[in-house]
């Protein structure tokens, strides 16, 4: 499994917002605390596992079975 990469925004602006790079070069916002953001760029799938995290030890202490996203072509 790949963790996404999430980084900070450069600019610090939007507080604790991770954000991710797309192919192009833009940085979207991925995760607020509450909710996240897909942002599909090409068709496929992906399971997605939602994990909680224990910030003393950095690992993680419970995840979700896989989410499957699946992108299809549009119209």
């Amino acid at each position: 499994m790949t963790p996404w990469p999430n980084v900070p925004h450069p600019d610090g602006q939007f507080g604790d917002a991770l954000y991710a790079e797309r192919t192009n070069g833009d940085l979207l916002p991925i995760f607020h605390c509450d909710h996240i953001h897909i942002y599909p760029e090409a068709e496929g799938s992906v399971g997605l596992i939602m994990q909680a995290w224990d910030a003393e030890s950095g690992a993680a202490v419970a995840e979700s079975t896989p989410i499957e996203f699946v992108v299809t072509g549009g119209e």
